[in-house]
């Protein structure tokens, strides 16, 4: 099982960190879009291994057991939103989204156009 519970956000809170190692273990309270900007590695979520490719975020929430893998050199950007955040910012997109997300065991994966990916990198 788990080996570390990522604290929980402040409920108005959003944080993004830059991390240069992989993760042990762990699962979310609030929510999480992890990308690799560096190197080749991959995220395992409940089990199952998801390649983590430059360009892609992947979401993770509560319901996603995680650990990232490396081999060799990794650099990864985390933007991590609180529960109530995220809640206000789904209902604002569509009714019910946050509660079908909150349902979801597989992690959403958003593969951006590598234009449009380095720019919001970089404002990261």
């Amino acid at each position: 099982m788990a080996t570390y519970t990522i604290p929980k956000l402040n409920p108005n809170e959003c944080t993004t960190h830059e991390w240069y190692a992989p993760t042990v273990l762990h699962t979310h309270t609030d929510w999480e879009f992890t990308t690799l900007t560096e190197g080749t590695g991959e995220n395992v979520v409940n089990g199952v291994a998801y390649p983590a490719s430059y360009g892609t975020f992947l979401l993770l929430g509560p319901k996603h057991l995680h650990q990232q893998n490396a081999q060799g050199k990794m650099v990864r950007r985390d933007i991590c939103v609180s529960d109530y955040n995220f809640k206000k910012f789904c209902d604002e997109l569509k009714s019910g989204l946050y509660e079908q997300l909150c349902e979801q065991e597989t992690p959403i994966q958003i593969t951006l156009p590598i234009g449009s990916y380095k720019a919001l990198v970089s404002r990261l």
